[in-house]
């Protein structure tokens, strides 16, 4: 099941986890680089833009996961899966 209450709270506990690691990194961050001058300054925004964008990613990962799980539950909003749709041989290019 996707949407049980187990599912919800292990959700909210990643979420606390992962914001706790990011204000950990940018105190780190704030902390190690600006001492090795303009370059240190720019290794931090670098490591600010990579550490958001795997959060992005993260995010949309769940987002579609969460939305898979609501396709899968409520049978008439999925794609019809029909005989006539797949391929003879059983794949696309063979």
């Amino acid at each position: 099941m996707c949407f049980t209450m187990e599912f919800i709270e292990s959700l909210f506990i990643w979420a606390v986890i992962i914001c706790a690691v990011v204000a950990i990194i940018r105190i780190l961050i704030a902390l190690v680089l600006p001492g090795l001058g303009q370059i240190g300054v720019i290794l931090m925004q670098l490591l600010n833009i990579v550490m958001w964008a795997i959060i992005a990613i993260f995010i949309i990962y769940i987002c579609f996961d969460l939305i898979s799980c609501l396709i899968s539950a409520a049978p008439k909003l999925g794609f019809p899966h029909h005989a006539w749709i797949t391929w003879p041989s059983g794949s696309l290019f063979g």
